[in-house]
């Protein structure tokens, strides 16, 4: 005997209403994930600081987390991550994570997300992320570099960004208004530190017959080409010890300094406005570093600068802007 078919008929906003439920029902209360990872990817001085992006997916407010780490598939620590401010549903946080010592370049970490609020993540996605420490870094001899770019035809989808060890940005360009335009901007690090370079295209095409390029001493030590990448590229960049300015800078006029010669306190007239930052820096005769300092221009216009401690002797000065300007000059000490 057939079995009668029965048809039924529900209405468009019952459907609605069914896969509305069924998708709060799939929503687990408590779900975190890892969105990115934002630290240092090669070793500096042996260890590295993780720093990830972590995005609350369940429907409570997250407080804690408790994620783990792992070095080259062993367990390395256990980190109870208290937030500051409770993170609701879709809010994205970067944790700082317990630093990973006596590493070496090509070690790979392994990030677990294990509980929120005390209870086991309920969704398996994204709850672990492997990171291999493999970029292969860039030493600078200075540490202050010249950044620059040259656009192509989408020059509003092109950034750049450093960032510290901490995965704290310390200087930026972009996004850009001219195409096919280079912009240079100059950046002052701190010596020696551990930095990371990331470009970044909005539009996913790299940059077309465009660069980003990073000079040291007025050579290019790091060449982002645009055709290299999609929508993300990186490269470490180790900064030097010294403090060093190329021909790349255009030269102003001449720095002068009253009065000269001088047995204590010397004063330069300088180009810009007050509270701008230069610095500042005189070589004894051997070209030899002997002075270095950071000034601000007064309300006067002018630079104070005391040498009293230097010896007795002609010093070639340069006075470095924060932009593409430079000055020189020249100081005689005479006690």
């Amino acid at each position: 005997m057939p079995i009668p078919l029965i048809r039924m008929r529900f209405s468009l906003p019952f459907i609605a209403v069914l896969a509305l439920s069924s998708n709060v029902a799939a929503q687990a209360d408590f779900d975190a994930a890892i969105v990115d990872y934002v630290g240092l990817r090669y070793v500096c001085d042996g260890e590295v600081v993780p720093t990830l992006r972590i995005q609350n997916q369940g429907t409570t407010s997250m407080v804690t987390c408790v994620v783990e780490t792992w070095k080259n598939g062993l367990f390395n620590n256990s980190f109870d991550w208290i937030l500051s401010s409770p993170a609701a549903t879709g809010v994205t946080r970067q944790p700082t994570l317990p630093v990973i010592a006596g590493l070496i370049a090509g070690d790979v970490l392994e990030f677990r997300i294990i509980e929120v609020n005390g209870v086991p993540d309920q969704q398996a996605t994204g709850n672990i992320l492997s990171m291999p420490l493999d970029l292969q870094p860039v030493s600078a001899v200075s540490y202050v570099v010249m950044v620059e770019v040259l656009t192509d035809n989408a020059p509003g989808e092109t950034t750049w960004s450093l960032w510290d060890v901490q995965a704290q940005m310390v200087a930026q360009g972009g996004p850009y208004t001219l195409a096919a335009d280079t912009a240079r901007t100059w950046v002052t690090l701190a010596p020696l530190s551990c930095t990371q370079l990331e470009v970044r295209d909005a539009g996913g095409d790299g940059l077309m017959g465009g660069y980003v390029k990073v000079y040291d001493l007025g050579s290019p030590i790091i060449n982002v080409d645009g055709v290299g990448f999609a929508d993300r590229a990186l490269v470490g960049l180790l900064a030097g010890q010294v403090m060093a300015v190329d021909e790349l800078r255009a030269e102003r006029s001449e720095l002068r300094f009253f009065p000269n010669p001088s047995d204590g306190r010397v004063t330069a007239v300088v180009e810009g406005g007050p509270g701008d930052r230069r610095i500042l820096q005189l070589f004894d005769a051997a070209g030899r570093l002997a002075l270095e300092r950071t000034a601000i221009i007064g309300a006067d216009g002018t630079l104070v600068l005391d040498v009293a401690q230097l010896c007795d002797g002609a010093y070639s000065a340069r006075l470095i802007g924060m932009d593409d300007g430079l000055w020189r000059g020249r100081l005689v000490v005479q006690h």
